[in-house]
């Protein structure tokens, strides 16, 4: 007889990505990740908890190389931009919904 497979539970997935619980049934709930369905918990394999390792792993990406005819852009000089006084928009307090009680 073959040995079932062991299923991991949302919470042993999750301490292990490093994530929340939420997170990884959200993801399982919208189908964005591999899982098996236990009446009402989502279970992963060992296979799909490879899978979803896979799927949200990235690699640095490496520059690309500059082109002569593409010169690099430098910020606008300080006497060109705008005095942060003038950019700056004042808050006024909104007048409150309810009257105060009176005495």
């Amino acid at each position: 007889m073959s040995e079932l497979p062991r299923l991991h539970t949302a919470q042993e997935v999750a301490e292990a990505l490093g994530c929340s619980e939420w997170l990884v049934n959200d993801r399982a709930r919208k189908r964005e990740i591999p899982f098996t369905k236990v009446g009402r918990t989502h279970m992963f394999s060992a296979e799909q908890f490879a899978d979803i390792v896979a799927i949200f792993a990235s690699t640095p990406e490496v520059p690309k190389a500059r082109t002569a005819s593409a010169p690099r852009r430098s910020a606008p000089a300080r006497s060109q931009q705008r005095p942060v006084a003038e950019s700056v928009t004042r808050l006024q307090p909104r007048p409150p919904r309810r009257q105060p009680k009176a005495g």
